[in-house]
Formats: structure tokens, sequence, C-alpha cells
């Protein structure tokens, strides 16, 4: 049973209650992957790493070294994402312990 501190008070925080066990249910490799790194980090990093090559080649810069840098801060952009996502899981995890 349900105590009344935990029980949801209206029909939003029954369907985010909803969603967040199911977000756990999924796993965490799942909810990085799935929910933050494909939608989000992706799509960040292949702009900042676009971003990058064009500002190296306007430096000057020969194509192989400027494709170096995008290549790296592309795979920095979706690390960055991986690990925010990480926190977040744990975040998520830690809150729905307690509740």
């Amino acid at each position: 049973m349900l105590s009344d501190l935990h029980r949801p008070r209206s029909k939003a925080a029954l369907l985010a209650a909803a969603r967040r066990a199911a977000r756990i249910s999924r796993g965490r490799a799942a909810f990085v992957r799935d929910e933050r790194v494909l939608p989000l980090g992706v799509p960040l990093g292949c702009a900042v790493a676009v971003l990058r090559y064009r500002r190296r080649r306007d430096a000057g810069e020969e194509r192989g070294t400027a494709a170096g840098a995008a290549a790296a801060a592309l795979v920095g952009a979706v690390a960055l994402t991986a690990g925010a996502a990480l926190v977040e899981w744990t975040l998520l995890v830690a809150h729905h312990r307690d509740t």
C-alpha cells in the first residue's frame, strides 16, 4: 500500500511516476543510449564537428588535421553527453528509491 505521502495527487503526477518507473525498468544502458546519447549527443556532436572542421579549414589548416580535430570534437561531445546521462541516471534511480 502506498502511504498518503507517496500517493499521486493528480493524473499528471501519476503519469510522471509511471514514466520514471518505465525508465528504471528498461535499465541504465537503454536510458543512456536511447534517451540521451542518440537523440541529443550524436546530433550535438555532429554540429560541433562540422563547426570545428569549417573553422579549421577557414584558418588554412590541412584537410587531415581539420578532420582529426572534427573527429575529436565529435567524440568529446558524445562522451560528455554520455557522462551527463550517467549522472542523470544515478539521480533518477536515487529519486526512485526515495519515493
